[in-house]
């Protein structure tokens, strides 16, 4: 549901940057919140929720990655430039694998919210220079 009112957002008014801002933030406040609700062990139904929240902002990112890379990348081939973002998602979510792996479990979720304010930061640097 989220990714379909994210795609009419975008084909309006076609604002890669600040949806992906938008989409980062989100994700690394939910990412925090979903940490505390973890804590709570005897309330299930508010992870739940907290759960759908994260879902929510974290699935969209797809539906804004993929033709914001196309835009910035306008002279090199779609195929090429979603094939280097997959690459590098790929190549990203294996590292913070192995790293969650590698610390204890309770620090874990620091790794996707220092991702999520890394996405944040880069979405700032990037120049919103669409070539259609």
């Amino acid at each position: 549901m989220s990714s379909f009112a994210v795609g009419v957002v975008l084909d309006k008014f076609k604002n890669y940057k600040s949806m992906s801002l938008a989409l980062s933030i989100a994700t690394a406040i939910f990412t925090l919140v979903l940490f505390y609700s973890i804590r709570q062990d005897d309330q299930p139904f508010i992870m739940t929720i907290n759960l759908g929240f994260y879902g929510a902002a974290i699935i969209p990112m797809l539906t804004v990655a993929f033709p914001f890379a196309v835009e910035l990348t306008r002279p090199i081939p779609e195929s090429f430039s979603n094939g280097i973002l997959i690459t590098m998602g790929l190549l990203w979510g294996a590292l913070l694998g192995i790293v969650a792996i590698s610390i204890a479990l309770d620090y874990a979720f620091i790794i996707f919210f220092i991702s999520g304010v890394i996405a944040a930061l880069l979405c700032l640097l990037i120049k919103e220079d669409l070539r259609r």
